[in-house]
């Protein structure tokens, strides 16, 4: 099996790191929620054609690269092949290959030593076992410590957390958190290095609330989160620190998805931002208050179907790879003149995209086979999976927009 160890490429300022193969990191030099830093940037994965070409791979043939494994015969005694992404061997897969019901974002088992458990049907108590688990997370935050900083929540829950330690918060059975009406946001995060995985988050204040709020130079990872309902400022906003914003969906959102400030550093890839925005509100998509000297990545997202605007800059950055199409009405998709989003599908007209659904819930902003976004970037990145996990490029050329399309 391929030798593992900590490599992985990350922004300036990421903290905390899981344990990665060589060859996951190198797949997915985009995963800073779970790869280290490293000062150099990882070289490209290697391209094959057959499993010879591989030093101690195998070749992964719909994007032909290299891959540590293909199937559980390729990993040691007692681990599996993730084959829905990453092709890496792993201790699981999901929670139910843990006897502890709790599969960590690493590859490990958690059991009661490492992870705090929460379900609405619960009962707030001083051990949040998987047996016992409490009610609330505000509750379940305080038993947070650096051996138990996993939180695995279960259920709907009415209440708008302050978040001011480092923890993991991992998405169980229909995990949603709807805010407190009265609170003018749904969680709040505040000088803490925060990780939320899958979980649903809905604006119940709706004009009154916002998603998610950092601030104090917070670091906050957001990974397969979907927000919807948000009125009051954005279905997530930053005020300094550092985000990483990766497959998730933020829609249905009037006051618009993601606002910065000028101070904050971003990593935003892979995501679904659409039907965000109210004539009456400042944005649709992104508004980012950027300073020239701040670090932001904007790559294949696939921001659509926004009122007002779909990219707002203060201050010019790239903004490779993307598709940013039909927002508002006074110019081309509207971006605003100071975006630079030159190497970026920008246009009005969707139709060639070929979207799977963009009139009604559940919208699907996956491509189809002949879409004019497949195969067609040209700006080189990192970013070597999609939406879905699936890698980067599947065919000549990597696709526009969030997803990659995968022959069926």
């Amino acid at each position: 099996m391929v030798t593992r160890v900590l490599i992985c490429l990350a922004l300036a300022g990421m903290l905390g790191c899981e344990k990665r193969s060589t060859k996951y990191c190198g797949l997915h030099p985009n995963d800073l929620a779970n790869c280290e830093q490293t000062d150099a940037p990882l070289p490209d994965p290697v391209a094959c054609e057959m499993d010879s070409q591989c030093t101690g791979g195998h070749c992964e043939l719909d994007a032909n690269v290299c891959v540590e494994c293909l199937d559980n015969a390729h990993c040691e005694a007692g681990e599996r092949c993730d084959t829905g992404g990453s092709f890496t061997c792993r201790g699981c897969i999901s929670n139910t290959d843990c006897p502890g019901g709790t599969c960590l974002p690493g590859g490990s088992c958690g059991d009661d030593s490492a992870v705090i458990y929460v379900d609405a049907a619960g009962t707030d108590n001083d051990a949040c076992t998987m047996s016992a688990p409490c009610a609330t997370l505000t509750h379940a935050l305080d038993l947070v410590t650096t051996a138990r900083r996993y939180m695995s929540v279960t259920g709907s829950f009415a209440e708008s957390p302050v978040i001011t330690v480092d923890v993991e918060i991992l998405a169980g059975d229909n995990a949603r958190i709807e805010g407190a009406p009265t609170i003018d946001w749904v969680i709040k995060v505040q000088g803490a290095v925060v990780k939320i995985y899958g979980l649903e988050i809905f604006c119940a204040g709706g004009d009154d609330a916002n998603g998610i709020k950092a601030e104090s130079s917070s670091t906050l990872t957001l990974d397969g989160v979907e927000i919807s309902g948000c009125g009051r400022t954005a279905a997530l906003e930053l005020k300094g620190g550092f985000a990483i914003v990766t497959r998730s969906n933020i829609y249905d959102n009037s006051a618009g998805g993601i606002k910065s400030d000028g101070s904050a550093q971003l990593s935003i890839t892979n995501n679904w931002i659409h039907h965000n925005g109210a004539l009456t509100k400042a944005f649709g998509g992104l508004d980012l208050d950027n300073d020239p000297a701040t670090s932001i990545k904007v790559e294949f997202n696939t921001i659509v179907d926004n009122q007002l605007s779909g990219l707002k800059c203060k201050s010019a950055f790239a903004a490779p790879n993307n598709i940013i199409g039909g927002n508002g009405t006074l110019l081309a998709s509207n971006v605003s003149t100071t975006c630079d989003a030159s190497g970026s599908i920008v246009t009005d007209d969707l139709a060639p995209l070929e979207f799977t659904n963009r009139t009604t819930e559940p919208y699907d902003y996956h491509i189809g086979a002949t879409s004019t976004a497949k195969d067609n970037t040209s700006v080189p990145s990192t970013v070597l999976d999609d939406i879905d996990r699936d890698l980067r490029p599947q065919d000549a050329a990597k696709d526009y927009g969030a997803d990659e399309y995968k022959a069926p």
